[in-house]
């Protein structure tokens, strides 16, 4: 009796599945259905938003110029992360924002965005974004500052305060799992019918029956499959009786 065994294997979730060399395997003398394993690859990403409000910033424009303003830190993806004000040099000069990780030797991939908020009116300015970059606690990504004019800040700062928002996207490195395959054995085709017809020709028909006059015959064990009431009287009790 032939025996298949057949391996039935997930599909993986993103482009980045690889295939491995095919396997042979063999049951009762017979060759299996066999497939390459596989394995995914998957990216994961966190999220998330700090309000960072700047009280009587005209004050600090004009004491602090060209140093900068930190927020407290805020935690993203399991990184301790600061949004960073460099305060403008000279009057009429650009505003720098800038994204600053602060958990100490560590390296992250990150993108962020900000835009001002005027509480007052609810009114937001155009988000700056910023594309996935590269960070390392202690240095300055160059390419994560965004600049904006003073006109702009002017325009969303109310009662001499300015609300910087900061969506912070960190995505973690990609990770590679096995997909455990499956397998399941199929059942080999019945031979009921075959050994059942060898019966046949060996032993015939052994029943008869008289119906008004005319005669039939049957195997008694075909009718003893197929009726619970001849199954009793040809191989029951009843069988002693007759």
């Amino acid at each position: 009796m032939a025996v298949v065994a057949r391996r039935r294997l997930g599909l993986a979730r993103c482009s980045c599945t690889h295939h491995g060399a095919s396997v042979e395997a063999s049951s009762y003398a017979a060759a299996a259905d066999s497939t390459a394993p596989t394995s995914t690859c998957t990216v994961e990403s966190a999220q998330g938003t700090h309000l960072f409000h700047i009280a009587g910033y005209n004050l600090h424009e004009h004491l602090r110029a060209g140093t900068s303003i930190c927020s407290d830190p805020f935690s993203v993806g399991g990184y301790d992360w600061a949004v960073q004000l460099l305060l403008p040099r000279r009057e009429g000069g650009a505003l720098v924002l800038l994204l600053k990780l602060l958990t100490k030797n560590a390296a992250a991939r990150a993108s962020c965005a900000f835009r001002f908020h005027n509480p007052a009116t609810g009114a937001a300015s155009a988000r700056w974004s910023v594309p996935l970059l590269h960070y390392r606690s202690g240095l300055v990504n160059k390419r994560a500052q965004v600049s904006t004019f003073r006109w702009n800040v002017l325009m969303y700062a109310h009662d001499d305060r300015l609300t910087v928002e900061c969506a912070v996207t960190v995505v973690h490195e990609p990770k590679v799992s096995e997909t455990k395959a499956v397998f399941a054995v199929e059942e080999p085709p019945s031979e009921q019918s075959e050994h059942l017809g060898r019966i046949l020709e060996e032993e015939g028909c052994d029943v008869t029956f008289d119906v008004q006059g005319e005669v039939f015959t049957a195997p008694k064990i075909v009718l003893g499959m197929r009726s619970p009431v001849f199954k009793e009287k040809f191989y029951g009790p009843e069988m002693e009786k007759g």
